[in-house]
């Protein structure tokens, strides 16, 4: 799996692919959004939620787990199984395609929020991100 190295300045706290899944979900939390798209000559870069649920439930639960993780509940991860953050860069000819699942197993076989997402939640928070309704 790729990992990114840190970054600086306001964002110094911010590890491996926690700025590209924030740069995601900020794009999906935005009313009326959900993807974003940037390219310049030579360099692309894209983000995309994809989800089976409903778009407005799913960012409802975003927000909630940015304020307090939720814990992933049963029926909360049931919808969150299929959704996923999909991360395409191109630069210079190289594809790139990045795809974070919003819940993962753990090493105990239970169910867990990804642990970059929540980190971007976290983030987005901080910055006052979250595009509250």
């Amino acid at each position: 799996m790729y990992r990114a190295n840190s970054v600086s300045g306001p964002l110094l706290r911010a590890y491996d692919d926690t700025v590209l899944i924030a740069l995601a979900l900020s794009a999906f939390l935005k009313p009326g959004s959900g993807s974003f798209n940037i390219s310049a000559p030579g360099f692309a870069l894209g983000c995309a939620v994809h989800t089976a649920l409903d778009p407005d439930n799913l960012r409802a639960l975003l927000r909630r787990v940015a304020v307090s993780t939720v814990a992933a509940e049963e029926d909360l991860v049931s919808g969150c199984m299929e959704t996923d953050i999909e991360i395409t860069a191109r630069v210079d000819g190289i594809d790139v395609v990045y795809r974070a699942w919003l819940v993962e197993r753990s090493r105990q076989k239970s169910m867990r929020w990804n642990p970059s997402v929540v980190k971007a939640l976290a983030l987005l928070k901080e910055h006052s991100a979250l595009y509250e309704e």
